[in-house]
């Protein structure tokens, strides 16, 4: 399996280099009507992911969406998630020209760009990574997290991509530091937070769609250790092709002596506000709810889910086998 894994990454890079060559001059147009095909394309055939986020939005709606909604819910996601990919490529030729014409800015993202340090929490939600390109041209550029990838190669072609217009990237070991330093030199931060986050590594449970998730305390622990103002930043993908950029600020109440947790608490809360209000634009494959607390039944979560421990045992005897 190995040594599969090692041949697999020339074709992967291959793919990657063909990519850069032809993405970057489709016309926008073509771009858009490319990621709508291909979106209804893994949509018919990604069951497994496809099952996992029918199971979520079951969980989130409930009756008050019908399943033909759902479905159409999980197609637009698929469509924006392609676009995501092909934007890679498209916007990393012609970078300032282009951002400059397909992302526009909320009048609300000027808290951002104006105020520092700024801790901006995010999620996978419209286009993330056209974000920070756009965040780092409006003047505002920032420090951000990325788990490095199995293939070296693909790795270093996605690394570029990010940093072409100023961006800051670290690497998630040691992050935290890294971090703390740039808020203290009065710089902008931003870490994506719809991940499981056990407590164990570093996460506290809190509620999302009325259960419990497992998220990650970082965002709260640096705004408390500086001060930084913290929003939640997220950009809409629109259907003609353009970017919106938006921030919330969480309220957070001061009565309560757990501000960290209160912080967390409220990002989630906004977190959530903003997939209700666009829910295609959020990455429902993701096994958010894969974590069942002590307290909780496992009949209230979705089929994927478990105990952490059982988890734990289960990813032991994988590696071991």
């Amino acid at each position: 399996m190995n040594l599969l894994k090692k041949l697999r990454r020339i074709p992967e890079y291959l793919i990657v280099c063909i990519g850069y060559v032809v993405i970057p001059w489709l016309p926008r147009r073509a771009v858009v009507a490319a990621s709508g095909g291909l979106g209804k394309l893994a949509c018919r055939v990604c069951t497994r992911q496809r099952r996992v986020a029918l199971a979520n939005l079951d969980l989130a709606f409930g009756s008050t969406r019908s399943p033909q909604e759902k479905y159409a819910i999980v197609l637009g996601m698929y469509c924006i998630f392609a676009r995501v990919i092909l934007d890679v490529f498209w916007f990393g030729v012609f970078t300032r020209k282009r951002v400059a014409a397909w992302v526009r800015p909320d009048e609300s993202f000027s808290v951002y760009v104006h105020t520092k340090p700024v801790l901006a929490a995010t999620a996978h939600f419209g286009n993330w990574e056209v974000m920070g390109h756009a965040a780092a041209l409006l003047g505002a550029p920032c420090m951000s997290v990325a788990a490095s990838l199995d293939n070296a190669l693909v790795d270093r072609l996605l690394a570029r991509h990010r940093t072409i217009v100023g961006q800051g990237v670290t690497d998630r070991d040691g992050a935290v530091a890294t971090l703390l330093d740039v808020l203290r030199q009065g710089s902008n931060t931003a870490l994506l937070v719809d991940q499981n986050v056990l407590p164990r590594e570093g996460g506290e449970f809190v509620d999302f769609f009325g259960l419990p998730v497992p998220m990650s305390r970082a965002p709260a622990i640096l705004a408390q250790r500086t001060k930084a103002t913290t929003l939640f930043a997220y950009c809409i993908a629109e259907d003609d092709g353009y970017y919106k950029l938006f921030t919330a600020v969480p309220h957070v109440s001061d009565s309560d002596g757990r501000r960290s947790r209160q912080l967390t608490q409220a990002i989630a809360r906004t977190m959530e506000q903003v997939i209700r209000d666009h829910p295609e634009q959020w990455l429902w494959i993701y096994k958010r709810w894969k974590y069942v607390p002590d307290d909780r039944s496992l009949d209230e979560y979705p089929f994927y889910a478990r105990r952490p421990f059982e988890s734990s045992l289960q990813n032991n005897a994988e590696t071991t086998t």
